[in-house]
């Protein structure tokens, strides 16, 4: 998240916190430690809910950029009801007209 958002650790961790202490977010269901090989602590993985919680507290220009690609999202999906992956799309119906050829 600090190469994502442009931030330092202490930064995001703050955010994080915070995200913690006004229940926005769940610890137990957010985060998972892990031990990685050659290393002396275990490290967190974040699930994308602390991600995007964190896009819409950070203060920087890819912050910015973050909550206009998300806020996009969220608008076209309010609007239309739906959202198409179209490279998805694309491919399934590949898929399936490969599919209904062989047939």
């Amino acid at each position: 998240m600090t190469e994502l958002f442009g931030r330092d650790q202490s930064v995001i961790s703050r955010h994080i916190r915070n995200a913690l202490k006004e229940e926005e977010i769940f610890e137990k269901s957010n985060m998972q430690k892990m031990h990685i090989a050659n290393s002396d602590k275990p490290v967190v993985f974040y699930d994308l809910d602390v991600v995007i919680s964190v896009g819409y507290r950070i203060k920087s220009p890819q912050g910015v950029q973050f909550r206009r690609w998300a806020t996009q999202r969220l608008r076209n999906y309010l609007i239309q009801g739906y959202i198409i992956d179209k490279k998805r799309f694309e491919k399934n119906a590949d898929e399936l007209q490969h599919a209904r050829d062989a047939y």
